[in-house]
């Protein structure tokens, strides 16, 4: 977790190395900056359990932008966005194995095997994301993009409400803790490195429209707990508009 700065720096490094490397006088006067809206469509997608079930969630996407043309057919874009992320899912029934403090026995903290029954989780991400994207131009008015992405955790909720039945024997339990609400905001890593790649529309004006897929490409939870284990991806679709403010 403390080497996505880092990595994030160097990539930003390169970039702009590319971008001042690359671009010149003539290429400068068509360079531009605006302002872009859209939505995600989506999903914190992880692995498919057994009698679980997902909802898509639908969330705002706003930024800046500034689009840098290097070539009649490279060009650099980077971004500062805001964007809403999360899942929202339900399972009938889950096992599993934790930790519980179990009074009856005057246990803390004891390793135990469960049983959970109607799980609702629910996620609420809100980021801010910095894509740096290089541009392939395939004509004056579409171009095709790939690049990584550093996205900021600032804000969120992350849980998940539960019964939950201690011990092999769901008949005979060592304790149950009815509508139980376990919060793993904690748990999640601040910062998520992904890629973003799509394609971008521009008319002969000022609008230019985009869409592009993003994924993480680690889990967005650190693995401190065994639940958390596996990997948990923010997989979104954006659709975009673009409104060109200015030229440099």
């Amino acid at each position: 977790m403390n080497s996505h700065p880092a990595i994030l720096h160097q990539l930003f490094l390169l970039f702009i190395w590319i971008v001042f490397l690359t671009v010149d006088a003539r290429s400068q006067e068509k360079s531009e900056y605006g302002i872009k809206a859209g939505a995600n469509f989506g999903s914190v997608v992880g692995p498919i359990e057994k009698n679980s079930k997902a909802k898509l969630i639908v969330g705002p996407h706003v930024g800046v932008y500034l689009y840098v043309l290097l070539h009649k057919r490279f060009a650099f874009q980077t971004e500062f966005n805001y964007s809403y992320k999360g899942a929202n899912f339900s399972q009938t029934s889950k096992t599993g194995t934790s930790f519980f403090d179990i009074p009856e026995m005057g246990w803390e903290n004891f390793p135990a095997p469960y049983t959970a029954f109607n799980l609702k989780g629910i996620m609420k991400l809100h980021y801010l994301e910095l894509p740096l994207m290089m541009h392939f131009r395939a004509g004056q008015k579409v171009s095709f993009y790939f690049g990584p992405q550093m996205s900021y955790l600032f804000a969120g909720k992350s849980e998940v409400t539960q019964d939950i039945y201690v011990g092999v024997n769901v008949d005979y339990p060592l304790t149950v803790f009815e509508d139980t609400t376990v919060v793993l905001y904690d748990h999640i890593n601040p910062w998520d490195l992904g890629v973003v790649g799509g394609i971008r529309f521009q008319n002969n004006r000022r609008l230019n429209g985009t869409l592009r897929l993003s994924s993480s490409l680690k889990s967005i939870y650190r693995k401190d707990l065994e639940e958390l284990k596996p990997d948990f991806l923010n997989v979104f679709l954006n659709v975009g508009i673009g409104w060109r403010i200015g030229k440099l």
